[in-house]
């Protein structure tokens, strides 16, 4: 069992024992009504609210820069895929032009 030390470096005193569990065992601030505390309580919860919906509103916008960045690498790869088509049609087509031209002269 640990001994404890009073202030002056000896053995602490029952008396001095029990002061200092008296004073862990108090409230840190004096009584307060159920009035009070019902009205801290809200207080609390309504902010605890508005943080968490600044909170969901913040990561919403993340979120949504995100999905525009995907969207806009999106588009360019379906133009980039349309052009790819067009150019390859345009190649076969002449391709069979040229063959065309070659076989019925």
């Amino acid at each position: 069992m640990s001994e404890m030390t009073s202030a002056s470096g000896g053995r602490a005193t029952t008396a001095e024992r029990a002061a200092e569990a008296d004073a862990s065992t108090q409230p840190k601030r004096a009584e307060a009504s159920l009035g009070d505390l019902a009205a801290e309580l809200s207080e609390e919860i309504s902010e605890l609210f508005r943080k968490e919906v600044e909170l969901a509103k913040t990561e919403a916008r993340e979120e949504l820069g995100y999905a525009g960045k995907a969207a806009g690498f999106f588009g360019a790869a379906a133009v980039s895929g349309w052009l790819a088509l067009l150019l390859l049609s345009l190649a076969l087509a002449w391709l069979l032009d040229q063959e065309l031209n070659t076989a019925l002269s």
